[in-house]
């Protein structure tokens, strides 16, 4: 029986080197569907079982409630050069070439435009775009970002705009902070006053920083490199904004790293096809057949312990890809000219489980680091809609931090607790229970908090 499993996992992996687009390590990727598009998909956003890809001039819906057959639906105009969008319940908030438009998909199939707006920087290809308690933030390159108030999104109000040193290309903002993927660096600003936002930190980054996402006290960014290979990946320690602090990276990233989002102590990477022109990288038209020195894809990182992360698996898309989203161990990733394509994550290789399944049964809590000294990060998930409880309590038994108490939707959820108290006071060294209750399920783990 050994000698059988190993020449199993001797033949999967002779296998694996011939059966492109597929590269896999401890974890694997594999194909579930790919559809052919209109132009030049560059985005990606997913309500219910409808996906919204913007694609340079129109947004193209697809019906996914069948996902080995998803249904190219048709093509909305988004009055834009449609290139990035974020969603926001029923409301699309579109970044294109030429301006700023929100859309109503209320009705998923046929959705309403209800505000355009022509943006500075609209010409310099930005990214980024990102929605939190009904402001708007979008990266225009070497203008910086601006800030929305989409409150009304059929007449958001513009709040402010604040220019970085570099080129921002991605932004990411929680609480009052925004990250900015800003060319060589990550910025850190303070925008609680949009008309007046203040600079706390940054931290230099070799390569271009093109992609920024925030999770617990780690920021990780998405590098491109000088040659298609040595792209990187990289954790930094954002505990203390004003003095941000690399914690580990992923080197030699196959392709160009443009974005990256956390789901399930994954970062997913979208790594963009690399062409060269005499050792040197040259841009070509959108669309182009020529082979690329480098093909692109996506890229897995793990970061269950984000001061040691490590490449998981990857799988070279059939084209040149722009953006991604997970859901459930499923990716949805916009290909260009080659479409959208469909991936499914399983955690260990031939022998895995889906993603979705790989928690350990009767556990529905995580949290990292622990011990913690700043703060610590809780990750839990529910199977069903319901009421959820998650209060932190002293070693006697008493309430020290209420964090949740609401009903919730089915999903994967995220709280940071920085080890204060509800009364503001920050808690003293020693162990912490955090208690966490859904339907009539409890569950109690143990927080070492350190000096």
């Amino acid at each position: 029986m050994k000698n059988l499993r190993t020449a199993l996992i001797a033949f999967g992996f002779i296998f694996s080197l011939f059966a492109l687009p597929y590269v896999g390590s401890a974890d694997s990727l594999s194909l579930v569907s790919r559809t052919k598009l209109s132009d030049y998909p560059w985005g990606v956003a997913k309500r219910n079982s409808y996906l919204y890809v913007p694609n340079r001039g129109t947004i193209s819906i697809v019906d996914v409630s069948n996902l080995n057959s998803p249904i190219y639906i048709k093509n909305h105009n988004s009055l834009t050069m449609a290139l990035a969008l974020y969603l926001v319940d029923t409301i699309l908030c579109c970044r294109g070439g030429s301006g700023f438009v929100t859309i109503n998909i209320s009705n998923p199939i046929n959705p309403t435009n209800l505000f355009w707006k022509d943006i500075v920087g609209s010409s310099n290809g930005p990214r980024g775009i990102y929605s939190t308690n009904n402001r708007c933030f979008i990266a225009l390159t070497s203008f910086g970002f601006s800030i929305y108030n989409i409150t009304n999104p059929s007449s958001p109000e513009s709040l402010g705009t604040y220019n970085t040193p570099g080129f921002a290309y991605d932004v990411f903002v929680r609480d009052s902070l925004a990250y900015i993927a800003d060319q060589d660096s990550m910025q850190i600003i303070n925008v609680s006053n949009p008309a007046a936002c203040i600079r706390i930190g940054a931290i230099a980054t070799p390569g271009w920083c093109s992609g920024v996402t925030v999770n617990g006290i780690y920021a990780y960014l998405a590098c491109t490199s000088t040659n298609g290979y040595n792209g990187r990946i990289f954790s930094v320690d954002v505990s203390d904004p004003a003095n941000p602090v690399m914690a580990d990276s992923v080197n030699n990233v196959q392709g160009n790293p443009l974005t990256v989002f956390y789901a399930d102590n994954n970062i997913y990477a979208i790594a963009g096809d690399y062409y060269s022109k005499k050792g040197m990288d040259a841009p070509l038209p959108v669309g182009c057949k020529e082979k690329a020195t480098v093909e692109g894809g996506l890229r897995v990182i793990n970061v269950a312990k984000p001061d040691s992360i490590y490449y998981a698996c990857g799988f070279n898309t059939f084209s040149d890809p722009r953006d991604a989203i997970a859901e459930s161990g499923y990716v949805y990733i916009a290909d260009q000219d080659s479409g959208l394509v469909i991936l499914r994550h399983y955690l260990t290789g031939i022998e895995g489980e889906p993603l979705q399944e790989a928690r350990p049964k009767g556990s529905q809590i995580s949290i990292y680091p622990n011990p913690c000294k700043q703060s610590t990060t809780i990750n839990y998930q529910l199977t069903k809609p319901e009421h959820v409880t998650i209060n932190i309590y002293n070693i006697n038994g008493q309430l020290v931090k209420k964090l949740v108490d609401t009903e919730k939707k089915a999903g994967r959820y995220t709280i940071l607790w920085n080890c204060m108290m509800d009364n503001g006071q920050r808690v003293s060294g020693g162990v912490y229970f955090c208690e966490m209750t859904s339907g009539g399920n409890k569950e109690i783990k143990k927080i070492m908090v350190v000096k």
